[in-house]
């Protein structure tokens, strides 16, 4: 197995080292303390290619768009062309500045929403935050979740919060009615709506919305751990994640 495994690496980074590059679009900025993440990416209409990542310092260059960073660290969402020019760029957080990494805004998952023309972006922030002119609530001592969607120009569709002690979303997952799955952790209970309330106790949790960003319900499907990856195809849902001792998944 070990050598079949090595043959497969081998084989993969020979046919990655003999391609042609395309295109590389940079971004930059000028500030001497900039952090940024790696970018997470998605295939968008005609092409087009969403990336999603974390940008710090404070002025980035997005291929000529200039962005500026509210607190330590932002949400970063790029649409690029299929030649790799940049159509757009948005950056969306809070004002808070981090004690340590550990407080920075991070992103965790990007899917096509179930709308046309449409982009679905997950992660974490301290806030106060500002997603395009929509404001989301909470402190700057934890970590809640945004679930944001964006049109194809750039455009705030809606943006909605998870709020708790570290509200960590990981895996985004169209449901089969337009639905989006969020499957995510929290350390204490996690407030997905005031009125209806919608909560979820601690552990993991899986948070359902409409297409329309409209909370449908939410659920603690694990005590100790969460879901960290999954997947679909016509049959339903692959999902692994991990746990810390004895436990059930959907326990009621």
């Amino acid at each position: 197995n070990r050598h079949l495994l090595l043959l497969v690496l081998l084989l993969s980074w020979s046919k990655t080292y003999n391609q042609a590059l395309e295109w590389l679009t940079p971004f930059g900025s000028s500030t001497a303390n900039l952090k940024s993440d790696g970018m997470l990416l998605v295939e968008g209409e005609s092409g087009s290619l969403y990336a999603l990542g974390r940008a710090g310092g404070t002025t980035w260059d997005i291929d000529g768009e200039q962005v500026t960073i509210a607190g330590e660290s932002d949400m970063l969402l790029v649409k690029l062309d299929p030649l790799g020019d940049v159509e757009w760029a948005r950056v969306a957080g809070g004002p808070c500045e981090a004690e340590g990494a550990s407080w920075l805004d991070e992103v965790s998952a990007i899917v096509n929403g179930p709308s046309s023309n449409q982009v679905i972006v997950a992660g974490v922030y301290t806030g106060p935050a500002d997603f395009g002119g929509v404001d989301l609530e909470g402190a700057c001592d934890m970590r809640h979740m945004y679930l944001a969607a964006y049109s194809d120009a750039g455009n705030v569709v809606w943006a909605k919060s998870g709020i708790g002690a570290d509200v960590v979303p990981y895996v985004l997952i169209p449901g089969p009615s337009s639905e989006i799955l969020v499957f995510g952790s929290t350390v204490s209970s996690a407030t997905f709506q005031e009125t209806p309330l919608v909560q979820a106790g601690a552990g993991g949790f899986l948070a359902t919305y409409s297409g329309a960003g409209t909370v449908l319900g939410a659920e603690r499907i694990l005590r100790t751990g969460a879901v960290y990856g999954g997947a679909q195809n016509q049959t339903g849902y692959f999902l692994c994640g991990g746990f810390n001792e004895n436990d059930t998944l959907w326990e009621t």
